[in-house]
This record gives structure tokens, sequence and C-alpha cells, in this order.
């Protein structure tokens, strides 16, 4: 059963340590996490280990500590490293954030919204900026678009392109910056993103997304909560890089929406 934190009988500073842990999507009981020092420190889980008990109806086990355990671990950073388990699952609202989506029309989006270069890292962070701006000089076919939180901050991209298959269309680069992740805003930016792809173009069917084989172990779970699935075997493609890629498919809505929104313009 997963607990209120404002509900259970814990001094303020604990409560403050796992409403952090949970906006950083560590929220179930029992699951090895690893954080860096940064987003929760060994200190705040030692505060929290040692006063953070909670009482049960368990007359064998009165009170039950809300983390089981914590390690720390050492860097090359220098930042540093946690990892714990959580005793008690913590209550999240199991529904889309409210988003819009911003179309760009020009210019470099990373140097707009410089939050944007945190989504990837090394080559990927080049590549995904370079091609965003090559597709604003030569947009057809192509859309991008700003993520935007329902406080108006940007969060992330994303945007389509024509696939070779003239069913499809192709999910461009598409994230959300570190530091907001987890808080369901690339679903529900993909969601919308389908949407405002069938009203654009009502003859395609589905929307793809191309990953490296080696990266499928890593992406198949998070694309597969965003309706994604693979499709045949890998294939090889000279898109970013020769190799062998995996496609994901999901449907785009059968009927194009009338009036779609949220659209911020």
């Amino acid at each position: 059963m997963a607990v209120n934190i404002e509900t259970l009988p814990i001094d303020d500073a604990c409560k403050a340590v796992l409403r952090k842990l949970k906006a950083h999507g560590f929220y179930r009981a029992c699951v090895p996490y690893t954080a860096s020092q940064s987003v929760v420190s060994a200190s705040e889980l030692s505060y929290l280990l040692r006063h953070g008990g909670i009482s049960t109806s368990d007359p064998a086990m009165p009170i039950v500590a809300s983390i089981k355990s914590y390690e720390t671990h050492a860097t090359a950073s220098g930042e540093g490293e946690v990892s714990f388990q959580l005793n008690i699952t913590l209550a999240v609202m199991r529904r889309s954030a409210h988003v819009s989506l911003r179309p760009v029309f020009s210019g470099n989006p990373f140097e707009d919204h410089p939050q944007l270069r945190s989504i990837w890292s090394g080559d990927y962070a080049t590549w995904a900026e370079n091609q965003t701006v090559r597709c604003l000089e030569n947009p057809e076919g192509r859309k991008v678009f700003l993520i935007v939180g329902d406080d108006g901050c940007v969060v992330g991209i994303t945007g389509y392109y024509f696939y070779d298959d003239s069913r499809a269309l192709g999910l461009r680069w598409h994230g959300v910056v570190s530091c907001m992740q987890r808080h369901f805003y690339s679903r529900s930016a993909i969601d919308l993103l389908c949407t405002i792809g069938k009203s654009d173009h009502p003859d395609r069917e589905v929307l793809v997304e191309l990953m490296p084989v080696d990266e499928v172990a890593q992406l198949d779970k998070p694309f597969r909560r965003h309706g994604f699935l693979p499709v045949g075997g890998p294939i090889e493609e000279d898109w970013l890089m020769p190799g062998k890629w995996q496609g994901y498919e999901r449907l785009l809505p059968k009927r194009p929406a009338f009036g779609v929104g949220p659209l911020a313009r």
C-alpha cells in the first residue's frame, strides 16, 4: 500500500527528504536506487533513517523506518553517490502531466533555452543540436516543438519528420531536461505530438522511433511505456552513424482531432 507523505507522523525535515526522493522518481519500496549526492545527500538519508520511523499495526514490528539502508560511493567527479532502498512505497499521482507544444520556426532553440543541452551527452548532444538547426533551415516535412510545462517553462524538445515509409511519421530528437525527468512530461508530449501529427497528416498511421541496437536494453522499457512496440528485426541504417537500428512503432489516432490542443503559440 502506498502512503501519503503529507499525512505521515514524521517531522518536516523527514517529509522534505521523502518529497525530494519522490520528485526524482524514487518512490517504490524495496527497489535498489542510486542517486548523485547533488540529488539527495548521505546526511539527509542518515537523518531519515534515524528519525523517519512510522507506526504500523503489526505487533511484531510496531515501528518501521522509512528507509531500509543506504551506502555512499565515491565517483570520479568527486560529487559522490548514494545507494539506498525505501521501506515504504510513496503515493504518486498516476496521471499525465499537463504540457503544451510550442512550434519552433527558426533559430537555435538550444541557444534560446540552454537547459535543453542537459538532455543528451557526448556526440548525441552535438547531433541533436546540429540536426535541429538544419531541420529549421529546411523544414519541409519536419516540425520542431518545445515541450512547455503548465508553469510556462520549457522542459524539453520533440517533433516529427516524414519517414521513408509513406504510412509513417518519424519521431525526431525527443527528450526532457534531466532535472524534470520522471514527471510524465515525455509521455504527455508524445501523446500530444501523435494527435498533432495525425491532424497535420491524416494519411499517416504510425509514429516510428529508430534506436541503436546496443541501446535497446536501456531504452526498450521507457518507449514501451510511451506506447511503442518493436517492429521486425534490426535494420542497417546510415543515419547518425553506420550500424544496426531497431524500429519501434506507435499507432497514431485513427482520426484527426478537431481543434487540436493544447498548442502553445
